[in-house]
């Protein structure tokens, strides 16, 4: 009906490249107490050389301080699955601030940004205790804060394992 046939040429469409780097694509939470476990664990990407995931990728990634006080605790190398190494209960055992590096043979690195430990409070000193009828008070001196200072302090008697509750000394149980 007049129209000339186009042949158009063939299109071929590939998946991701061979590996070249890794990238963090999951930061450890930005705030943390050292010594218990990230509550976002860090996750590193196998990528090629256009920024791709490399799907196929099971290389071992290893996380590692580039900077920062304590060590890095927990299952530091993972393999990665379909391209994506995701680990779990990883912790820095000091307070202060740290930057994670990510490593695999073969591939360039990535540095995960810089995130910030604080420490947990320690215990209150001094505790005494002064009873009267149905009743007790606790008195103590509150502990430094270690960079993660306490919130609330719960009293609990015993026998009987009634509780109290304060956000400072003293706190008394009834009952």
């Amino acid at each position: 009906s007049g129209r000339t046939p186009v042949t158009s040429s063939t299109v071929s469409v590939t998946g991701p490249g061979t590996a070249t780097q890794l990238a963090g694509t999951t930061q450890p939470s930005a705030s943390t107490v050292a010594g218990v476990a990230f509550a976002q664990q860090p996750v590193v990407t196998v990528r090629d050389a256009a920024g791709n995931t490399v799907t196929g990728a099971t290389t071992a990634v290893t996380l590692a301080l580039a900077s920062g006080t304590g060590a890095l605790s927990g299952t530091t190398t993972v393999n990665a699955s379909g391209g994506v190494a995701t680990f779990s209960g990883l912790s820095v055992t000091l307070p202060g601030s740290t930057t994670l590096s990510a490593s695999a043979p073969g591939l360039s690195g990535a540095t995960r940004s810089s995130f910030t430990h604080t420490g947990e409070p320690e215990a209150p000193t001094s505790v005494r205790v002064m009873t009267g009828t149905g009743r007790a008070g606790v008195t103590f001196t509150a502990p430094a804060s270690n960079g993660s200072a306490s919130t609330s302090y719960t009293v609990t008697a015993a026998p009987g394992g009634v509780t109290a509750t304060g956000t400072s000394s003293p706190v008394t149980v009834t009952g």
